[in-house]
């Protein structure tokens, strides 16, 4: 009862500040009731943590005054607050590796579910604080400049923020476990955020849909009007970006882990 308490004043307090969608809000309640539930608080408050410097990062990145495109997908999402999308796109894979460890009880679990997580402060640092960079962002693959805020653009600010976003949610992990880990474990989980990364970026580069509008010339990674797709797939969003990438390397984590540290 009280972890549907919390869960619901934290969701109904980011919803009135306008973090949260109303179906984003919801969403919110009930992942990290199901994370008390499944992984206890330790691994609640890892999620409270990634999602509280998210949003820390993000209005320090508005105090900036930083003005991009607010038709862009990413910008208007935001603007609006994070929608239930979103929030699964963020934890949905770590709720998976949790139900492993409530019904397996193998600590491994718990370690993936972390990573999982790392995946996704990586990227959200790397996007969030890489966009304020005094220098254009390339792509890593061919070295073209991208319009800031577009996706599969690096920058060294953004590349330096990914491995804080990592280091940040690896050191978080090792200090919530009641049972501890290994500074292999922390490594892979840190590892792991900075892994993901990299092929959100690629991916961003190669799959994400990008619109360009048929007047202004100016990318768009929504659809519009007078905007025809010039690269990726239309269903390829950045959400599913997202949860992709984390996928892949989290399926990496498995491999590994289950291999050599079981």
């Amino acid at each position: 009862m009280l972890a549907i308490l919390i869960n619901l004043v934290l969701s109904i307090g980011a919803y009135l500040n306008r973090k949260l969608t109303g179906l984003g809000a919801i969403t919110a309640s009930i992942v990290g009731y199901l994370y008390v539930l499944f992984g206890g608080w330790p691994a609640w408050f890892l999620l409270i943590f990634f999602f509280g410097a998210s949003i820390i990062i993000s209005l320090i990145k508005k105090t900036l005054a930083l003005n991009h495109d607010d038709n862009s997908l990413t910008q208007t999402e935001v603007s609006k607050g994070r929608s239930a999308k979103q929030v699964l796109a963020n934890s949905i894979l770590g709720l998976g590796c949790l139900a492993g460890y409530y019904y397996q009880g193998n600590p491994l679990w718990w370690v993936l579910m972390a990573a999982s997580i790392a995946n996704s402060s990586a990227d959200t640092w790397a996007s969030e604080i890489g966009i304020i960079s005094s220098k254009s962002p390339l792509y890593l693959v061919g070295g073209q400049e991208v319009a800031p805020g577009l996706s599969g653009g690096v920058s060294i600010l953004g590349n330096l923020a990914s491995l804080g976003g990592a280091f940040y949610i690896a050191s978080l992990a090792g200090l919530l476990t009641n049972f501890g880990i290994s500074f292999s474990a922390f490594l892979l989980i840190f590892l792991s955020g900075c892994l993901c990364s990299i092929i959100d970026s690629l991916m961003g580069q190669f799959l994400q849909a990008i619109y360009q509008d048929d007047q202004t010339q100016v990318l768009y990674e929504s659809p519009g009007p007078d905007r025809h797709l010039i690269r990726g797939y239309p269903w390829m969003t950045n959400n599913l970006v997202n949860l992709l990438s984390n996928l892949l390397v989290l399926g990496l984590d498995f491999l590994l882990m289950f291999t050599f540290f079981n």
